[in-house]
């Protein structure tokens, strides 16, 4: 059990100021990464991780990592047919705002599932938002179809599910943390 914990600790305690999405998950997942820029779409595969450093809000945008699990997206050889097969696609969305000028909390995180219906892709695996720090809110959604997960935004005025901390702290979406087929 403290083994388990250890390899949980270590890989994040390595990436202050980023946020990774790491696929644990028996099956490749893709995602894109969006400002006012949109990022090609990224394939993870099992046990991959996806990262990238905390973007400051441009004209009040944050960042959103919008992740799907439709098969198609990855069918696809041209990257524009690809693209809009994901545009196209449900999502899961891990959405923060870094707002350096906003004094000691500065970063502003929530994962939605608005967009992810009417199947909620990983409702059977489940996924959790870690962070660095234990004085900072983690979002945990368990394995279950029957029901909405209650610490997301479900639907749009679920302000509550927003959590803020100081950028100093990384975040980790695991996805699929019910499998337990790990390396």
């Amino acid at each position: 059990m403290h083994l388990c914990l250890f390899l949980i600790i270590v890989p994040f305690t390595q990436g202050l100021s980023q946020v990774s999405v790491v696929n644990r998950c028996p099956f490749v997942v893709f995602l894109k990464s969006v400002q006012q820029d949109v990022s090609q779409v990224q394939e993870l595969g099992f046990s991959q991780i996806y990262s990238e450093a905390y973007r400051p809000v441009i004209n009040g945008t944050g960042v959103s990592i919008k992740i799907t699990t439709n098969r198609k997206v990855g069918e696809e050889v041209d990257e524009q047919k690809r693209s809009a097969e994901f545009d196209n696609s449900p999502v899961t969305q891990l959405e923060y705002s870094y707002v350096p000028s906003n004094g000691p909390v500065d970063l502003f995180y929530d994962i939605s599932a608005i967009d992810d219906s009417p199947e909620r892709q990983f409702c059977q695996y489940g996924y959790q938002l870690h962070t660095t720090s234990f004085r900072c809110d983690s979002v945990h959604c368990p394995t279950r179809c029957d029901a909405f997960c209650p610490h997301v935004y479900n639907l749009p005025d679920d302000n509550w599910a927003t959590h803020g901390c100081t950028s100093d702290v990384g975040l980790e979406l695991v996805l699929c943390t019910s499998y337990t087929d790990m390396p």
